[in-house]
């Protein structure tokens, strides 16, 4: 599991929003799971969601396309081998380190 950062909503949004279609069992005071969320403009929301997959998760580049009533949302994903986790894992420290190292030297 992956924590990315939600700061890519738009500046009008001003409402959190827990998509709670699942809890977790290792902290279960955390929130119960619903079977509804509710989305508009004003909304940030995010949460965890489960696609049965027959025959099974295939690696790669895939897309979850949302429909709206008038529009439809394309989100991107990539499901990764292990070798293709930790080679990606390493190059994220590296951008890490090279963050805080340009931060260093701008303060």
């Amino acid at each position: 599991m992956s924590r990315d950062s939600i700061n890519y909503f738009p500046v009008m949004v001003d409402k959190p929003c827990r998509i709670g279609f699942f809890t977790d069992i290792a902290e279960p005071t955390r929130g119960m799971a619903y079977d509804v969320v509710d989305l508009s403009y004003q909304r940030a929301c995010a949460g965890r969601a489960y696609f049965k997959i027959p025959g099974g998760i295939q690696y790669g580049q895939h897309f979850l396309n949302v429909q709206f009533a008038g529009s439809t949302v394309n989100v991107p994903f990539k499901i990764m081998t292990k070798d293709e986790l930790k080679e990606n894992k390493a190059k994220w420290e590296e951008l890490q380190k090279q963050l805080k190292e340009q931060q260093k030297n701008q303060g």
